[in-house]
């Protein structure tokens, strides 16, 4: 039997642990496959680090952040931090996602979190749902997927 797979869309590098961190140990503890795929790199959250060397330092305590709660792999998909746009391409990377990955559990901010990055990302979440389940849509029928269970998280709200 194949472990479930858990997908968590994340805008920022630490939202995931704060938003569904304890929600992550309970899938690990049901020996679940959890890959984190962070929308950003959190780069232009200081006034006093550059864009640059901030990226590198947040995708490292990201690392380290997810490795405090068990194995769970991530994926930087270094869209423009405070831009998140939920747009045909955004939803489409998404969808393939989906299909590719075929997660049983989606976690992604709720629609009502306060950051326009957090917003952006549960529309995209929603929207790629719809589209990667729907054959007509990425061209190829047979591999329509939808998670069971897709759940929002809540950061700053």
């Amino acid at each position: 039997m194949e472990r479930e797979i858990v997908m968590v869309l994340a805008p920022h590098p630490d939202d995931a642990v704060i938003g569904c961190g304890g929600a992550l140990i309970k899938q690990l503890k049901k020996n679940r496959q959890i890959t984190v795929y962070y929308m950003t790199s959190g780069e232009n959250g200081s006034s006093e680090i550059s864009p640059n060397q901030l990226a590198v330092l947040r995708e490292e305590e990201a690392k380290s952040g997810l490795a405090s709660l068990g194995q769970i792999s991530c994926v930087f998909l270094h869209l423009p931090d405070g831009d998140v746009q939920a747009n045909s391409e955004n939803i489409q990377r998404i969808a393939m996602l989906l299909r590719q990955e075929r997660p049983c559990y989606l976690y992604f901010p709720h629609l009502l979190e306060r950051h326009l990055d957090h917003r952006a990302t549960a529309e995209i979440a929603q929207a790629a749902i719809l589209r990667a389940e729907s054959p007509q849509h990425i061209g190829v029928a047979d591999s329509s997927w939808s998670p069971r269970f897709a759940l929002a998280y809540e950061v700053g709200t």
